[in-house]
């Protein structure tokens, strides 16, 4: 893995960490994530351009682990949560692949009808 960290300009997994964090990220839809990473936690924000959100950027709050993330918003009348990892190789390189789940608040909140799920790739905004 070290040989791999290394291509990428990275040279340990905390390093990876902060390629995470030192970045701002666009999925295939045009949402935007914005993470600050502090020790293994993370901060920051989410702009989706899909959906019927709050206006503006929605908290997000999560982890990482060397190249895995995972991390939780909050849109106001549902919440999602993605977790993840920063490719390292392959075609995906640079990018972060996640996979996400998200909860509606729904009229019979004991049922799953509000529940989707899903994946999004994220590359960093240059």
């Amino acid at each position: 893995m070290e040989k791999i960290l290394t291509k990428l300009g990275v040279s340990n997994a905390r390093q990876a960490a902060d390629a995470i964090g030192a970045n701002s990220w666009v999925n295939e839809l045009g949402s935007i994530l914005t993470f600050q990473v502090n020790g293994q936690q993370v901060t920051g924000s989410y702009t989706t351009a899909v959906g019927h959100p709050q206006p503006g950027p929605s908290p997000l709050v999560g982890f990482v682990n060397g190249t895995l993330i995972t991390f939780t918003v909050d849109f106001g009348s549902s919440l999602a949560t993605w977790a993840g990892q920063l490719q390292l190789e392959g075609p995906q390189q640079g990018q972060i692949t996640t996979l996400w789940h998200l909860m509606s608040q729904g009229a019979d909140e004991s049922t799953w009808q509000d529940t989707y799920a899903g994946a999004d790739t994220f590359q960093r905004l240059v």
